[in-house]
Order: structure tokens, then sequence, then C-alpha cells
């Protein structure tokens, strides 16, 4: 049986003082033009009902050649990546309509912003001067017409991370040396550069057509996040809560005392926040990396992945409460939620999902109820059974194991919930 899967790819670019200037001035080109319309929008939406009129992303399409003929500046970008800044502005606001989302907000001058390119041909990866693709011709499965430059990545496990790689990005004079770190494979669909902090990187993402193995593995396991132990599965192995931010929690500290004191504006100021950035940006692809490696180990080795199905937001609400009813154990409350969020519950099990999706596996998500309480043994159900935060000793038949691993064991065996899934498809906005 065979699927079609969509992987990304990236990788750091290290552009030239020149390229980076260009780079730069078409980020805050896209920051304005997302600003202006967003504003467009936001001027319709104050009117009454009556005369509210929502400008489409066609009329704004439009408009946008208008200002490309009136200021240099934006004509001096590709014209599909302004394209793509007004798509992905009219999808956030069907999002927000859909009440999938909070409505679009506005770009500010820290923020980064991607320019894309949608269209395989626009793009170009080459090794010492020749091309790390080739194109060929294929059939449009919807029409059955005839496509021409559809490009597919040769599948060479062979890859040499070093400079000699260049990308060919649109209306760029010269090309842009890239770090190619392993082998890409599928049809290249869309390429995106951005920034992060002062370092660049490109995400080329590819539609993969893969044979799922019909002969998988039939083993299951469940598996129980934590605070203290980051993962526990049912088969008894835990996995402590690496704590990365902790690592380098006195250094952020350090930075955020010095940046308190900063006057606002000032040169000085923006050199402590590119520092400070560095240190979270350190914490973030750390706790990534390791979500990564613990998420492709259950992918590769188990068919079957039991885990809760948890309400995290609900879960890091803010206990500070009202002057007239004030929260209680705030403080507590603060230091379990910022525990949750280091961890990163949702991004691990977003990760696991797609990963299973490769091999042929499947995520199943069970009720969280009293899984740290009842005795897989037995079935009794009693907090008492749970001495301390590790240890659980049943009451009845005096079952003992570590409280994580009883939960995780309950996750395997638990009831399945059944949930529909809300409507992600993105209609257009009624005039």
């Amino acid at each position: 049986m065979e699927q079609i899967f969509h992987k990304g790819y990236k990788f750091r670019l290290y552009p030239t003082k020149e390229q980076e200037q260009v780079l730069l001035n078409w980020e805050r080109a896209l920051k304005t033009l997302w600003n202006i319309a967003l504003e467009q929008r936001l001027m319709a939406y104050s009117r009454s009902k009556d005369e509210r009129k929502y400008p489409s992303f066609y009329e704004q399409r439009e408009g946008l050649q208008e200002l490309r003929k009136e200021y240099h500046w934006l004509n001096e970008l590709p014209f599909v990546i302004c394209d793509e800044v007004l798509q992905e502005l009219d999808k956030a606001w069907q999002r927000c309509f859909s009440n999938l989302a909070k409505a679009p907000y506005w770009k500010r001058k820290i923020d980064y912003v991607g320019m894309k390119v949608s269209t395989g041909r626009s793009f170009c990866i080459e090794f010492n001067g020749n091309p790390i693709h080739e194109e060929v011709k294929a059939i449009n499965k919807k029409t059955g017409a005839e496509q021409k430059g559809v490009s597919y990545f040769h599948d060479n496990k062979e890859v040499n991370p070093n400079r000699n790689y260049k990308l060919h990005f649109p209306k760029m004079k010269e090309p842009i040396s890239i770090i190619v770190h392993r082998p890409m494979e599928g049809i290249q669909k869309n390429c995106t550069i951005k920034r992060s902090g002062n370092k660049w990187y490109a995400s080329i993402m590819c539609e993969i057509e893969k044979k799922i193995p019909e002969n998988f593995n039939s083993t299951s396991i469940g598996i129980d996040v934590g605070v203290a132990n980051a993962i526990s599965d049912s088969n008894g192995k835990l996995i402590p809560n690496p704590q990365f931010d902790k690592l380098l929690e006195n250094k952020k500290k350090r930075f955020q005392r010095k940046l308190a004191k900063k006057e606002k504006g000032s040169k000085n100021k923006i050199k402590v926040l590119k520092a400070l950035g560095k240190i979270t940006t350190k914490i973030a692809n750390q706790r990534n990396n390791f979500q990564h490696q613990q998420s492709n180990y259950y992918a590769k080795n188990y068919s079957k992945v039991f885990v809760e199905d948890l309400n995290i937001k609900n879960m890091t609400k803010n206990n500070s409460g009202t002057i007239e009813e004030p929260g209680k154990n705030v403080a507590q409350k603060s230091g379990l939620n910022r525990g949750i969020l280091n961890v990163g519950w949702y991004s691990f099990v977003y990760k696991l999902n797609y990963k299973l999706g490769w091999n042929g596996g499947q995520l199943i998500k069970v009720q969280s109820k009293y899984t740290s309480q009842t005795c897989p043994k037995c079935k009794n159900v009693d907090k008492d059974n749970r001495k301390t935060q590790e240890d659980f000793k049943c009451i009845v038949c005096g079952y003992i194991n570590h409280a994580d691993i009883v939960g995780a064991i309950n996750i395997l065996n638990g009831i399945i919930i059944e949930k529909k899934k809300p409507k992600t498809s993105l209609k257009s906005i009624k005039k």
C-alpha cells in the first residue's frame, strides 16, 4: 500500500553580507505588506453590518500589483513571495472565522517573516554547479494532463555537508551557500527562507510517495508524560526530564537583569536582546532535539502507541484569580505550569503522531482519569494507592511499582476516546 506524505528538510544558510542585507530588506517589506493588508481588513470589519464588506484575497492581490508599480521597494521582491504573504493572512482570517484560532496580529519589528516560494521550478539546489535534482514530466492525477518541470531529488545517500552546495532563489543575483547535511527525496513543493536570531535557514517541503510495510510489528506500548520524568512507558523505561532551561537559568537571569536597566531603543539594549535570544534559541533547539530522538525511537519500534488525551491549555491556566476571589497556591501552580511547558508535551505527541504515520503505525488517545491511582493488577481505584510522587502500592492486593510506570500501564489498557475532528477546510470569505 502506497501513501503520499509531506516531509520537510531544514538546512542552514550562509549568505554574504550583501545577500543578508537584501534578505533583511525583503523581511521588512513583507512585514509592512502584512500590516497594510491587515489594516485594510480591520477597517472593513469595523464598519456596521450593513456596510461591511470583506476584501478577498483576490482583491488584495490586484491591489498588490498596483502597489508594486507605485513603490519601488516592494517591486524589488519576487511577486510569489508577496502573494504567499497575502495567502497566509487570508488563511489566518479563515481560521479566526471558523473559531479555530484568534484574529491575526500586527507584525512587529522583532518578528520573523518567512519568504516562501511555492513552485518547485522557482528554486534550485546545486552541488559544484550541478543540480542535485532532475526535471521530468508527470501526469496530473486530477486532470490527467501532462505536467512540466516536476523536480525529483536524487535519492543519494552520500551527502557532503560543506558549502559547495548553492541555493538559487528568485531575484537573488548570486546563489546562497547552503549546508545540505542529509539527503532529500521526493518532489520538491516549496522553499521558505526564514531568519532565527542572526542565523538564516531554508526549509524545503517535499512530497514523498512511500510504500507502507504490510508486515510491520504489531507491538503496542503506553506512554505517560510528566514533569519529574519526561517520558515513562509501560515496559518500565523511565526517561528523566533533561531540564534544559535550568542548565542556562543563571546566565539567562543575568541577561534579563541587564535588559531591565537598559534604555528603551538604545543600541546596548539591542545587544542584550540578541544575547538573550541566543540562550532561548539554544534551549528550544535542545528540547526539540530531545523530542525528535525519543519520538523516532517509539515510532520505529512500535506500531500502536497509547497516550493520554490531555487538555494542556486548561492544565497550564493562570491560578492568580481576581482581587475579589484570589487564587490559592499561586506560586506552586506557576512552577508546575512552567515545568509542563518546558517539557513540551504537545510537541512531543505531535512529532510522534506524524512519525508513526510514516511507518504505518497508529497513535491512540485514551482517558486520563485516575491512571496513576488505579492498580493495574486488581483494578482498585484509590488515591491512597499512590503514597508519594514516585511510590505506588495498592492498598488491596499490595502491588508495588513506580507511579509513572503504573500510569503508563493503565494508559495501555485504557478506554479509547473517539472525538470528531474540527473542520479545517478554509472557505472563502462571504462578502
